[in-house]
């Protein structure tokens, strides 16, 4: 069995998206023939919101620990000045002072060893002392880990994958002469020198990496849904009670979010009495919706509930329980959480595809430019292709939507999905192709001299 160091910041108990990936490899990859050991750092979760991101390990001792699955190693974790201020005084204060520290390391750690996650580094070099391994794969962001596995791989003559779960140089698209970019352009291409493969979820973010990376070996793991997880879900019925909308994950600039909630508030206005919920769960601005909910759409308002960030295995059987799940529309993206409305056979309302106000909120925010070769509509058409939901034009098409889908639950009680074809979203499928992938690049020859990776 092929022995491989997973190196991974994002990982549970940490709350979030980017460590379900690293995640479902750890449990599933020794099925396939392949030992996983994952590094990663202690996350102690005692707020529940963004700043777990930064609060303290709760050891100072490396753990190692041995499961049914792999191995298991957390390294300690010390916030950085800028972090232990955030902590102690909030985010309001000493805002140029913590922007100016956080800006040192974050530049400077890809030239010495230094910053809070340069704990990941030492804790594998310490396991690699005593143990081999047969090859190394980093999954990002944060991108320094492709600098820890480019260093591990040259000291102990072992293959490193590169996983990129986004494009490291998004803004780079836009702006290739800002200095910022052009210093991560340049330790990009020094630290993929000695990569064996790229992998990443997309076709389009393959051709987003080539563009600083031309001629690398490529290899597209999609994201998908936990199998184990849907099943337990699905035999929660949908409730029946009020009619319920889930959001699930990141607000970013881009999304229409105010149109939406707008709509929605008019709706209910010109449908008084009506049993309607919305259940956003785990979004990153709740107190800038909190305050347009309180001064923009008061009919809403005590139909609404923000929640916090829960672990996935928790938050299925909640999201089971919605009629409608919805989704801002990413462009060229498919968000991670598609995968999983699909696989739990809730219509999805995708908000919005020609909408004026949305274009222009794309046009000022949007970080990614679009592609010839690439689909800018890739949710659209997953949603079509799958028959998983309803793309929605516009806010006047979202009224008429709503008007269906409340007509559609006050006859039969729920909502009815019946979506095709989702069996090919398992992570199943993506470890399976992982572990072929280890498998052959630990085969191939020996690894060609490179330069000292810094």
């Amino acid at each position: 069995m092929k022995k491989l160091l997973i190196l991974a910041y994002d990982f549970p108990p940490y709350v979030s998206v980017g460590g379900l990936r690293p995640n479902f490899w750890y449990k599933h990859l020794a099925s396939y023939g392949v030992y996983p050991v994952v590094v990663t750092r202690q996350w102690s979760n005692r707020y529940g919101n963004k700043l777990d991101y930064v609060a303290p390990g709760y050891s100072p001792n490396l753990e190692t620990e041995e499961t049914p699955f792999g191995t298991l190693i957390r390294t300690p974790y010390k916030p950085n000045l800028a972090n232990r201020l955030l902590l102690r005084f909030g985010d309001q204060r000493f805002v140029l002072i913590r922007r100016l520290i956080s800006a040192w390391h974050e530049l400077m750690q890809y030239v010495f060893l230094i910053g809070p996650k340069a704990g990941l580094y030492r804790g594998a070099k310490q396991y690699l002392k005593e143990n081999k391994v047969d090859a190394i794969i980093a999954t990002g962001n944060p991108f320094i880990l492709f600098r820890y596995a480019a260093k591990l791989s040259r000291k102990h003559g072992v293959p490193w994958i590169a996983d990129y779960r986004d494009p490291w140089l998004i803004s780079n698209n836009q702006k290739p002469n800002f200095p910022a970019n052009m210093w991560l352009a340049f330790f990009e291409r020094r630290y993929m020198r000695n990569v064996k493969c790229i992998t990443t979820v997309s076709s389009f973010f393959k051709t987003l990496i080539e563009q600083n990376l031309p001629g690398k070996r490529f290899k597209v793991l999609p994201n998908g849904y936990d199998p184990d997880a849907i099943e337990r879900a699905r035999v929660i019925e949908q409730g029946s009670h009020n009619l319920s909308i889930a959001l699930v994950g990141h607000i970013y600039p881009y999304h229409p979010w105010k149109a939406f909630l707008r709509v929605c508030n008019q709706w209910l206005n010109d449908n008084p009495g009506a049993r309607f919920r919305l259940d956003f769960y785990g979004i990153n601005i709740p107190e800038e919706v909190e305050q347009f909910l309180a001064t923009d759409c008061q009919a809403l308002e005590s139909k609404f509930t923000i929640h916090a960030k829960t672990p996935n295995h928790l938050l299925m059987p909640k999201l089971a329980n919605a009629n409608l799940f919805l989704l801002f529309n990413n462009y060229s993206v498919v968000h991670t959480k598609f995968y999983e409305f699909v696989a739990l056979k809730r219509r999805i309302m995708l908000c919005f595809t020609n909408d004026e106000e949305a274009i222009q909120l794309k046009a000022l925010n949007y970080p990614l430019q679009d592609l010839e070769t690439e689909s800018s509509r890739i949710q659209e058409e997953l949603i079509n292709q799958t028959r998983s939901g309803i793309n929605v034009t516009d806010r006047d098409h979202l009224y008429r939507v709503l008007d269906d889908c409340y007509r559609e639950f006050e006859t039969k009680g729920f909502i009815d999905c019946n979506p095709i074809g989702e069996e090919q979203f398992s992570r199943l499928i993506q470890v399976e192709q992982l572990a072929k992938l280890v498998e052959e690049v630990c085969n191939e020859q020996t690894m060609p001299t490179v330069e000292r990776i810094s």
